[in-house]
Protein backbone atom coordinates (compact mmCIF):
# COMPACT_ATOMS: atom_id res chain seq x y z
CA UNK A 1 0.00 0.00 0.00
CA UNK A 2 1.68 3.10 -0.80
CA UNK A 3 1.34 6.49 0.80
CA UNK A 4 -0.78 9.23 -0.31
CA UNK A 5 0.85 12.17 -1.67
CA UNK A 6 0.38 15.54 0.91
CA UNK A 7 -1.74 16.92 -2.48
CA UNK A 8 -4.07 13.89 -1.92
CA UNK A 9 -4.76 14.10 1.76
CA UNK A 10 -5.48 17.84 1.45
CA UNK A 11 -8.14 16.95 -0.99
CA UNK A 12 -9.41 13.65 1.22
CA UNK A 13 -9.77 16.31 4.41
CA UNK A 14 -11.33 18.85 2.09
CA UNK A 15 -13.92 16.47 0.58
CA UNK A 16 -14.83 15.38 4.17
CA UNK A 17 -15.09 18.84 5.23
CA UNK A 18 -17.14 20.00 2.74
CA UNK A 19 -19.58 16.91 3.57
CA UNK A 20 -19.56 17.31 7.36
CA UNK A 21 -19.42 20.92 6.98
CA UNK A 22 -22.69 20.79 4.60
CA UNK A 23 -24.56 18.57 7.05
CA UNK A 24 -24.51 20.95 9.83
CA UNK A 25 -25.20 24.00 7.20
CA UNK A 26 -28.33 22.03 6.19
CA UNK A 27 -29.19 21.23 9.87
CA UNK A 28 -28.70 24.52 11.19
CA UNK A 29 -30.82 26.15 8.18
CA UNK A 30 -34.00 23.58 8.54
CA UNK A 31 -34.23 24.80 12.36
CA UNK A 32 -34.03 28.29 10.91
CA UNK A 33 -36.71 27.84 8.44
CA UNK A 34 -39.18 25.67 11.13
CA UNK A 35 -38.77 29.03 13.50
CA UNK A 36 -42.09 30.25 11.09
CA UNK A 37 -43.80 26.61 11.28
CA UNK A 38 -43.45 26.45 15.55
CA UNK A 39 -44.44 30.37 16.06
CA UNK A 40 -47.65 29.77 14.21
CA UNK A 41 -48.45 26.17 15.93
CA UNK A 42 -46.88 26.84 19.25
CA UNK A 43 -47.82 28.98 21.76
CA UNK A 44 -44.62 31.51 23.12
CA UNK A 45 -44.85 29.02 26.12
CA UNK A 46 -44.82 25.43 24.55
CA UNK A 47 -42.06 27.09 22.03
CA UNK A 48 -40.00 27.94 25.22
CA UNK A 49 -40.39 24.33 26.91
CA UNK A 50 -39.52 22.59 23.56
CA UNK A 51 -36.38 25.15 22.94
CA UNK A 52 -35.50 24.55 26.77
CA UNK A 53 -35.72 20.70 26.54
CA UNK A 54 -33.40 20.36 23.41
CA UNK A 55 -31.17 22.79 25.31
CA UNK A 56 -31.38 20.16 28.09
CA UNK A 57 -30.48 17.31 25.72
CA UNK A 58 -27.45 18.84 24.30
CA UNK A 59 -26.12 20.04 27.30
CA UNK A 60 -26.50 16.36 28.66
CA UNK A 61 -25.00 14.99 25.61
CA UNK A 62 -22.13 17.62 26.21
CA UNK A 63 -21.23 16.38 29.28
CA UNK A 64 -21.81 12.71 29.24
CA UNK A 65 -19.89 11.99 25.92
CA UNK A 66 -17.14 12.77 27.91
CA UNK A 67 -15.47 14.63 24.77
CA UNK A 68 -14.64 11.58 23.48
CA UNK A 69 -15.11 12.55 19.68
CA UNK A 70 -13.41 15.61 19.79
CA UNK A 71 -10.60 14.44 21.92
CA UNK A 72 -10.56 10.80 19.00
CA UNK A 73 -10.82 14.15 15.98
CA UNK A 74 -7.47 15.69 17.72
CA UNK A 75 -5.39 12.89 18.28
CA UNK A 76 -6.39 10.32 15.86
CA UNK A 77 -3.69 11.14 13.34
CA UNK A 78 -1.27 11.32 16.80
CA UNK A 79 -1.19 7.59 16.25
CA UNK A 80 1.60 6.13 14.04
CA UNK A 81 0.59 2.86 13.10
CA UNK A 82 -3.35 1.23 12.37
CA UNK A 83 -3.53 -0.75 15.61
CA UNK A 84 -3.02 1.74 17.55
CA UNK A 85 -5.75 3.90 16.01
CA UNK A 86 -7.94 1.47 15.84
CA UNK A 87 -7.56 0.98 20.11
CA UNK A 88 -8.43 5.21 20.15
CA UNK A 89 -11.17 4.64 17.85
CA UNK A 90 -12.54 1.91 20.28
CA UNK A 91 -11.82 3.57 23.33
CA UNK A 92 -13.45 6.60 22.28
CA UNK A 93 -16.67 4.71 20.94
CA UNK A 94 -16.70 2.90 24.29
CA UNK A 95 -16.09 5.75 26.26
CA UNK A 96 -19.13 8.03 24.28
CA UNK A 97 -21.72 4.74 25.04
CA UNK A 98 -20.63 4.65 28.60
CA UNK A 99 -21.65 9.03 28.74
CA UNK A 100 -24.30 7.66 26.75
CA UNK A 101 -25.71 4.93 28.81
CA UNK A 102 -25.05 6.90 32.08
CA UNK A 103 -27.24 9.66 30.35
CA UNK A 104 -30.23 7.52 29.48
CA UNK A 105 -30.38 5.64 32.83
CA UNK A 106 -29.54 8.87 34.72
CA UNK A 107 -32.76 10.63 32.41
CA UNK A 108 -34.79 8.02 33.16
CA UNK A 109 -34.44 7.41 37.03
CA UNK A 110 -34.38 11.32 37.34
CA UNK A 111 -36.55 12.41 34.72
CA UNK A 112 -39.23 14.06 37.41
CA UNK A 113 -36.77 15.67 39.40
CA UNK A 114 -35.08 17.10 36.27
CA UNK A 115 -38.77 18.15 34.77
CA UNK A 116 -39.50 19.87 38.30
CA UNK A 117 -36.15 21.44 38.63
CA UNK A 118 -36.78 23.10 34.95
CA UNK A 119 -40.59 23.57 34.79
CA UNK A 120 -41.66 23.43 38.14
CA UNK A 121 -43.91 20.58 37.29
CA UNK A 122 -43.46 17.23 36.27
CA UNK A 123 -45.90 17.13 33.79
CA UNK A 124 -42.85 16.91 31.42
CA UNK A 125 -40.65 14.12 32.46
CA UNK A 126 -41.91 12.14 29.96
CA UNK A 127 -40.38 14.88 27.71
CA UNK A 128 -37.40 15.43 29.88
CA UNK A 129 -36.50 11.29 29.15
CA UNK A 130 -37.36 11.99 25.37
CA UNK A 131 -34.63 14.72 24.80
CA UNK A 132 -32.13 13.01 26.57
CA UNK A 133 -32.46 10.17 24.93
CA UNK A 134 -32.43 11.56 21.37
CA UNK A 135 -29.56 12.90 21.69
CA UNK A 136 -28.12 9.81 22.12
CA UNK A 137 -28.95 8.84 17.96
CA UNK A 138 -25.71 11.31 17.57
CA UNK A 139 -23.64 8.47 19.22
CA UNK A 140 -24.41 6.31 16.29
CA UNK A 141 -23.83 8.86 13.95
CA UNK A 142 -19.83 9.10 15.63
CA UNK A 143 -19.73 5.33 15.42
CA UNK A 144 -20.60 5.15 11.35
CA UNK A 145 -18.20 7.99 10.82
CA UNK A 146 -15.61 6.17 12.36
CA UNK A 147 -15.81 2.91 10.73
Amino acid sequence: MSEKSLFEKIREAGTHSVIYGLGAVLQAGLGFVLIPLYTKYYSTETYGILALLNLCGMLAGSIFWLGASTALSRSYYDYADADSRQKAIKTAFSLASAGAAIQIIGGLFLREHISQWLFRSSEYSLYVVLALHSHQFQLAQLGGALV
